[in-house]
């Protein structure tokens, strides 16, 4: 299997904890790109053009500097693209931020998916994309407006956007197996939704900004490549 490029727009720094994640992934990765463009949609089209431009592998995946990774979640959605050729993008699965804390995957456009499989992928309409394996042909097969797959409407944020922009015949997958954790106060994860309303009604922990960027220890750099503007 050809290698893996990242790609992370990273627009309010990077955390320490989700740096060490990132760096820790095992899987095939040849280079990651990085921007700190804003606003999102413009550093996710930056990203995938560079992608596209100046690599051959097979996938990309997108990542974001305020979660957290599990060590294996590149090889978990590889695996997945293998048994699953028909998806042209898979997912892991993260939370929201903010209140009632549910899972960022929908059923429809809009409309959160309810009572989804805990043990095996699932076809999903939408979702958020800072946990995202790529098909290269994806982004090669959609129609775009000089290279803008990602754009904000007004009814619509930047990820969602792609996702109900898909052509017809490729996939949007989720791997439930692959959690992720949303950095904030505490980390965002599956166990913080259970109990989501425990935190509110009690702690009244109910907004959660996120947490402050830690700067990095000496000597320790991301082995990234920085994409400005318009390359």
């Amino acid at each position: 299997m050809s290698e893996v490029t990242l790609l992370i727009p990273m627009l309010h720094g990077m955390s320490w904890e989700s740096f060490v994640t990132i760096r820790n992934l095992r899987g095939p990765i040849g280079e990651t790109l990085i921007t700190p463009m804003v606003p999102l949609s413009e550093a996710r089209n930056v990203l995938v053009r560079r992608f596209l431009r100046d690599t051959t592998g097979d996938f990309c995946m997108m990542l974001a500097g305020d979660m957290v990774y599990q060590d294996t979640a590149l090889e978990s959605l590889l695996q997945t693209a293998q048994e699953h050729p028909e998806a042209a993008a898979i997912i892991g699965i993260y939370y929201a931020r903010a209140y009632n804390f549910k899972p960022m995957v929908f059923e429809k456009l809009g409309v959160p998916f309810i009572g989804h499989p805990n043990d095996k992928p699932f076809r999903v309409h939408s979702s958020g994309l800072d946990c995202a394996l790529f098909r290269r042909d994806l982004f090669e097969k959609m129609s775009s407006s000089r290279g803008r797959w990602f754009r904000f409407t007004e009814r619509l944020s930047e990820d969602i956007f792609f996702c109900d922009s898909m052509p017809t015949g490729m996939e949007l997958w989720c791997d439930p197996r692959v959690k992720c954790g949303h950095l904030s106060k505490v980390v965002i994860n599956e166990r913080w939704s259970r109990n989501a309303k425990f935190a509110v009604d009690l702690l009244g922990l109910d907004d959660l900004p996120l947490q402050p960027v830690v700067d990095e220890e000496p000597g320790k750099k991301p082995p990234v490549t920085l994409v400005k503007d318009g390359e």
